[in-house]
């Protein structure tokens, strides 16, 4: 179960960076775009807010990668020679 939902996770990872990299995309045209008024200052909130949310959830995603990581190493018996407790 773990290694499955890691590695859903490390498929998940790329696209949350691309939606990271669209929030900031939109958000600096928004910023373009306000003395024209093409753009509302609630727009480049909207789009700072999605990418704040973006990183948030990458951040959460790649924590939760890390203790599959420690979880699965630790199952296997490899835990302890990795973190370089083991005798050797």
């Amino acid at each position: 179960a773990s290694l499955a939902r890691l590695a859903r996770i490390e498929r998940i990872l790329p696209m949350l960076a691309r939606k990271i990299d669209l929030s900031d995309a939109e958000a600096k045209t928004a910023r373009s775009q306000i003395a024209t008024g093409q753009s509302s200052l609630r727009q480049l909130i909207d789009a700072e807010v999605a990418g704040f949310r973006a990183r948030d959830q990458q951040i959460r995603t790649e924590a939760e990668a890390l203790l599959l990581q420690i979880t699965i190493a630790a199952n296997t018996g490899t835990l302890i020679s990795i973190i370089g407790l083991d005798d050797g």
